[in-house]
Order: structure tokens, then sequence, then C-alpha cells
């Protein structure tokens, strides 16, 4: 089964932390709760899934030079999920590129606009982290070494 959640919005989001210093991260800003709930299952639902099992998660950006495209695509044996992004700012690559230069991974959280703001979405349970990203078919990875963890992060 294919899933599709509309053409959310992302932004590049920061989080500063006793232990860790600033942590960036990637915000995908869903019209609705529903969307953010159908990518969170979803996601949940991939991480559920054995190791051993057919799946994958990929986070593709396409530089255009001022702006650029982002997919995000997440498969499990039973089901998939694509969100497409077009002409995103150019700074949320620009921002996620540093972050692997400077640490082992990235986050992305699942958002919505609560009266003109970008608000995370049920922060608990929303944050997903990712270790690698794909630039043009270039894969851009973590720096291995100070490693952070979700506790580092939301405590």
């Amino acid at each position: 089964m294919n899933h599709y959640v509309g053409e959310p919005k992302i932004t590049s989001l920061s989080v500063q932390t006793e232990d860790a210093g600033e942590i960036i991260g990637l915000g995908i800003v869903f019209e609705s709760a529903l969307s953010a709930d159908q990518f969170l299952r979803h996601m949940h639902e991939y991480f559920d899934s054995p190791r051993a099992s057919s799946r994958s998660f990929v986070v593709y950006f396409y530089d255009r030079g001022s702006y650029c495209n982002l997919a995000i695509d997440v498969r499990t044996r039973l089901s998939s999920l694509s969100i497409e992004i077009s002409r995103a700012d150019h700074q949320v690559l620009d921002d996620l590129v540093a972050a692997l230069n400077d640490r082992p991974y990235f986050f992305i959280i699942a958002c919505l606009q609560k009266e003109g703001v970008t608000v995370p979405y049920d922060a608990n349970s929303s944050v997903i982290f990712q270790s690698r990203l794909l630039i043009d078919g270039r894969t851009v990875s973590g720096k291995r070494d100070g490693a952070w963890t979700q506790e580092d992060l939301f405590i």
C-alpha cells in the first residue's frame, strides 16, 4: 500500500543541549495533525520491522542552486510512504550538511503550524534520527565521533 501525505514544508530546527551543544534537525511541517499522524505511523512501522526484512529509509536532496527539492522515501515489506517537497529553502540543506560534518546524526521531527509559528508535533514520540542523506546521488554521512542520543536532546 502506498501512502501520500500531501506536500508539507520543511524548516531547519536546532535544539540547544547542556551536554552536546547545539543539535541541528529537519522539521517537516505538515498541513494537519492527520497527515503528521500518518507519517509517524508509517515511521513506527518501519522501525518495528525486523532489520533483516526488506525496508529502507532514505532522505534525498536535489540541489538546484538557490533552492533544493527533497524526497523522503520510507519502505517496508507491506507499504511505502513518500514525501516530496519542491523549491525548499536551500539553507535547510546547508544546515543538515553542516550538522553531519560535526555530528553522527541529524534529527527529523514532525511539526505543525500553530498561529503562524512552527511547533514540534508530539516531540516525545516523533523524533527520528538519520545518519546520512543523498545529495544528487552523493552520500553524505555523519561524523562518527561525538555521538549523542535522544536523551541528550529532550531531557
